[in-house]
This record gives structure tokens, C-alpha cells and sequence, in this order.
């Protein structure tokens, strides 16, 4: 199966593609800018610091944030299919969710516990459970609309968990890891798919294109690099809040 889609991946017509490790970066980057506007220039912005200029830059930073989700989810459903060890994986989600709950909270809102929002790893950990059941799904109907309906409908109920729980993009989050999951056999299908269930974010569609550049290949990366870099980089967003309330 991931031969196939690979082939698929090299038959759109591009001038370049992109590895694994590429694109991660690329939604790390992203995903920095998003954070650096809603930590550090929130708090330039609302002690109205000059320049007012600044909120133009604020909502262009936030726009480029949105490419960085899509990547992460279309990563999310390969990982489960290339797993040697889906609990393990699962786990590993888990963990570090935790762990960037209190730097999250310190960047986003400036205090160690704030229950009305929780960090986008949670959101993967429970799109990660949404998947084994999908599977178990498909492996006890043998009808291809059914299984689809099901999982649309474990699908709703997780989104529904997510937003009660105020995982970060609750269930329009949880419905496109469910859309890519879907469409995984098909990389046209699945972007286009995926830009269409998560048009309320219309900068997402970019990292969708970039995700049409995938050519199936690992590159280099270190397994907990991106893990490790959650946590820190909003650790380092909130030092940095701090640096400029104390000017």
C-alpha cells in the first residue's frame, strides 16, 4: 500500500518534492510563527506597546500558522500505518502532551493552569485512538460505504470529546484527521478532501500543496526531535513574553 501511494505522490506534476523530515520542519517553522503571535506579540499588543503595525504582522503570522496543522495530522495518520508499536506511539503522544501542558499554558495565557484550552498533542493522542477503532471498524464490516459511515460516526463522537475537553482545534481537528485517514489510498483525493473539511482555515490549503510533495521518503530526523521541540519552543515564546513586560 505505501508503494502505491508514493507512485501516486510522483505522478503530480512539481519541480521538487519533499521528505518526511522536510515537511516536518516546515510545520514546525509554521507552527513557531502561529505561537510567537499568540504569545509574544499578544503581550506586546495588549500592553499597546508601539507599533500599531504590529497587529497587521500579528494576523499574518496567525494566517501562516494554519499551514502547519494539515501537515501534522496527514503525519499522524502515516505514523499509525508505519508504526512498529501503535501503543507505544500512542504513549509517546500522551507523554508529551502532558508534558507541554503547563509551557503551553504559560504562552498562551500567561498562568500554569488554564482548563479551557489544552494543547494540540492532546488532539493528536485522541486522533491516534480514533484510528485503532477505525481499524477494528474495518476489520468487523466488510462493506467499504459502512465502514466509512462508521468511522465518520466515531469520527463526530471523538470531535464532540475533543471540544468538550477544549483540545486545541476540537472537533474540525478530529474530523480531518478522520477525512485523511479515509482517503489515506488516495494523495489527491486526500488534500483536496482535507482543504474542503477544513475551509474555515483557508491558509490551510497551503499545507495541503506541500503535503502533494511528499515523496514517501523518511530523510534526516531525530525520533523525539519534533516531540521535544512542542515544549521547548513555547517555553521559550513565554520568556520572551516575559522579557517584554519587564521593558
Amino acid at each position: 500500500m505505501q508503494k502505491k501511494i508514493e507512485k501516486a505522490a510522483f505522478r503530480l506534476p512539481a519541480s521538487f518534492t519533499l521528505n518526511s523530515a522536510n515537511l516536518k520542519a516546515a510545520a514546525a517553522f509554521f507552527m513557531f510563527l502561529d505561537h510567537i503571535a499568540c504569545g509574544t506579540l499578544r503581550t506586546v499588543l495588549d500592553e499597546q506597546l508601539p507599533p500599531c503595525s504590529l497587529e497587521q504582522l500579528w494576523f499574518l503570522l496567525r494566517l501562516a500558522g494554519r499551514i502547519s496543522f494539515p501537515i501534522f495530522c496527514f503525519f499522524l495518520v502515516e505514523g499509525f500505518f508505519l508504526t512498529g508499536n501503535r501503543r507505544k506511539y500512542f504513549l509517546r503522544l500522551f507523554l508529551f502532551a502532558f508534558l507541554s501542558e503547563i509551557p503551553f499554558n504559560l504562552s498562551m495565557n500567561g498562568t500554569v493552569f488554564f482548563p479551557y484550552h489544552q494543547n494540540v498533542l492532546f488532539t493528536m493522542a485522541l486522533g491516534l485512538l480514533l484510528l485503532g477503532i477505525c481499524e477494528k471498524i474495518k476489520r468487523r464490516i466488510p462493506d467499504p460505504f459502512e465502514q466509512s459511515v462508521f468511522c465518520l460516526t466515531s469520527g463526530l463522537f471523538s470531535g464532540i470529546l475533543a471540544s468538550v475537553l477544549y483540545f486545541d482545534y476540537k472537533l474540525p481537528g478530529i474530523f480531518l484527521i478522520t477525512v485523511l485517514y479515509l482517503f489515506r489510498d488516495n494523495r489527491v483525493k486526500q488534500c483536496i478532501l482535507g482543504s474542503a473539511s477544513f475551509i474555515w482555515e483557508p491558509s490551510s490549503i497551503f499545507g495541503f500543496l506541500l503535503v502533494t510533495r511528499y515523496n514517501g521518503q523518511r530523510g534526516k530526523q531525530g525520533k523525539y526531535f519534533f516531540y521535544c521541540f512542542y515544549p521547548c519552543h513555547l517555553l521559550l515564546i513565554y520568556l520572551l513574553s516575559l522579557a517584554i513586560s519587564s521593558v
